[in-house]
């Protein structure tokens, strides 16, 4: 069959198939393309895993775990739940009047009273509070989260 004048022939009742038309990527091309595809995703997984949340973020679930393990004091916990939250929102100290970024001014109720439970757990002795640390956790990660 010749290619220039491609015409449907007849063979026993059935018509004849015309040729494939060429592919559009190369193999070559689609390897290339799938190593730079994957690189990508490697570089953007990278940057999320080691960018100053995602370590306070890994740091703050390690210490969780010390703390319900009973390794660590509720004291200690959020002495350094506060260190690891400060590293990982960037800012020089975590204190009561520590300003929440205009973005964020819609939790500005949530942000007094995380700020408020942070200070009443770091400054009160056990018996003086009824707050449970494991919404300070659940609260940090929030921060943590939408944290510009």
């Amino acid at each position: 069959m010749n290619t220039e004048d491609m015409k449907l022939e007849k063979i026993e009742g059935i018509y004849d198939i015309q040729t494939v038309s060429p592919a559009l990527f190369s193999g070559a091309e689609l390897l290339f393309a799938s190593i730079l595809f994957s690189g990508l995703i490697a570089y953007l997984l990278w940057r999320v895993y080691y960018s100053r949340k995602g370590i306070a973020k890994r740091k703050i679930r390690k210490l969780q775990k010390s703390y319900y393990e009973n390794d660590i004091s509720e004291h200690d916990a959020i002495y350094q739940l506060c260190s690891h939250l400060q590293q990982g929102l960037k800012l020089k100290q975590l204190k009561a009047d520590t300003l929440l970024p205009e973005k964020l001014t819609i939790h500005s109720n949530k942000w007094s009273t995380f700020k408020k439970n942070v200070s009443t757990l770091r400054y009160k002795t056990n018996s003086q509070h009824t707050l449970k640390l494991e919404t300070i956790f659940t609260d940090s990660f929030f921060w943590l989260k939408m944290w510009p």
